[in-house]
């Protein structure tokens, strides 16, 4: 179905944004020689997307799927496409600050799309929700492989260029979504399912209903966040020290990581059916 596989882009999309910023090591390297780019990355991102989805929840409101998912969307190509921007700035403070920035309008733009995609899923029939997930699942795998391949057809001392290709590649992907999403607006399944469902807001009330559930969602991304891609990309290798040396080696750990993540999503949804 059309729609399924539109869900899927979107789950794909919404969250490939912040592994895009985390692959690129070498890049980060470059820029900060004695500063973990991807720590400092990982940290703004977690406390941005946490305190603009508490912001939701308090604010409360109707929420307007399709602005949100189109914003959120549109905020994140103009991101990407704005990253390389990094390099031209020539002061270490000025080049902080700009990916700091782009972190912050990352992670919101995140967390507006997060509770949007899946509640805008909810409404259609079953296979909505799980395509969704399956793309969540292979963003951080397909950002990992656009990133080896970018530096793989490039010459070692061209990590500005391939790094600049790559955001370009993750920007125009996004941008697919956005095309993808206006596409299923009209489709006559998405006129049943969004219109004939009253968007309504966020009750506290519910949560003494479902706090459990709450919980449990909350420790499980607990754990699975407490070793960011940075802990992960600043192991060392002590048996092949050229892969240390040429920035390889975090590539491949990183690229080991979201293969493994894909393989535990999958063994996990085969193990519910």
């Amino acid at each position: 179905m059309l729609a399924n596989l539109v869900f899927g882009m979107l789950g794909f999309a919404y969250l490939y944004p912040y592994w895009a910023q985390t692959q690129p090591v070498d890049y980060w390297i470059d820029l900060f020689p004695s500063t973990n780019a991807e720590a400092v990355i990982s940290l703004v991102y977690t406390i941005g997307t946490v305190v603009t989805l508490l912001a939701l929840v308090c604010v409360g409101g109707t929420n307007h799927y399709t602005r949100r998912i189109i914003g959120g969307l549109g905020t994140q190509v103009l991101v990407l496409a704005a990253l390389p921007i990094t390099a031209l700035v020539s002061e270490s403070t000025g080049r902080c600050g700009v990916v700091i920035a782009c972190t912050i309008l990352i992670a919101i733009a995140t967390s507006f799309l997060d509770s949007s995609v899946i509640g805008v899923a909810s409404l259609f029939p079953r296979g909505a929700m799980e395509h969704v997930q399956l793309g969540i699942g292979v963003s951080g795998l397909f950002a990992a492989i656009f990133r080896v391949v970018s530096k793989a057809v490039f010459a070692p001392s061209d990590v500005a260029p391939s790094t600049t290709a790559y955001f370009f590649v993750g920007s125009c992907t996004v941008a697919v979504a956005i095309v993808a999403f206006l596409y299923l607006l009209r489709l006559p399944l998405a006129q049943r399912c969004i219109h004939a469902n009253k968007q309504d807001a966020f009750e506290f009330r519910l949560l003494r209903k479902i706090w459990r559930n709450e919980a449990l969602v909350i420790l499980s991304y607990a754990t699975t966040l407490a070793v960011p891609p940075s802990a992960i990309s600043a192991i060392q290798s002590f048996q092949f020290p050229y892969l240390n040396d040429n920035t390889w080696r975090p590539l491949i750990l990183l690229t080991l990581n979201a293969v493994m993540e894909v393989v535990g999503d999958t063994s996990l949804d085969t193990a519910a059916i």
